[in-house]
C-alpha cells in the first residue's frame, strides 16, 4: 500500500508541466534562437531571448586576447564611443606587442618619477 499524502501534496504532485512556446524566429533551439526561461512576477513561465556570447579580438601574430577592446559584435563595436573601443590603442604593428611595449614604457617611466 502507498503512504497517503496529504492534498497540498498530492495537488503539487499531479499538476502539468507548463509548456512554453518560441515568440520569434523559429521554433528550433538553435545557437541564433537561443532563451531562457524566466518567471514573470505574475508567476508565469516566459522565455527570454538571450544575445550569443562574443569572442574578445586576439592578437593576429601571437593569438593572445587584447586588453582593453570589449567582447562585442562588430555592428555594436562600430556604434561605441572611441573610448569604449579602444580604439586609439593600436595603430600599426602586432596589437599585443604594442600593448606589451606601451606597459614597459610606463612602468619605466613610473620607476622615474618614485
Amino acid at each position: 500500500c502507498a503512504p497517503l499524502r496529504s492534498a497540498a501534496a498530492a495537488q503539487e504532485y499531479t499538476k502539468m508541466v507548463q509548456r512554453l512556446t518560441y515568440k520569434r524566429r523559429h521554433s528550433y533551439n538553435t545557437k541564433s534562437n537561443g532563451v531562457k526561461i524566466i518567471k514573470t512576477p505574475g508567476g508565469k513561465l516566459t522565455f527570454q531571448y538571450t544575445e550569443k556570447k562574443r569572442q574578445i579580438p586576439k592578437c593576429g601574430d601571437c593569438g593572445n586576447k587584447l586588453i582593453g577592446i570589449p567582447a562585442v559584435a562588430p555592428k555594436v563595436m562600430r556604434t561605441l564611443k572611441k573610448r569604449r573601443s579602444g580604439a586609439g590603442i593600436y595603430k600599426n604593428g602586432s596589437a599585443s606587442h604594442l600593448q606589451k611595449e606601451a606597459f614597459l614604457q610606463h612602468q619605466e617611466q613610473w620607476r622615474k618619477d618614485h
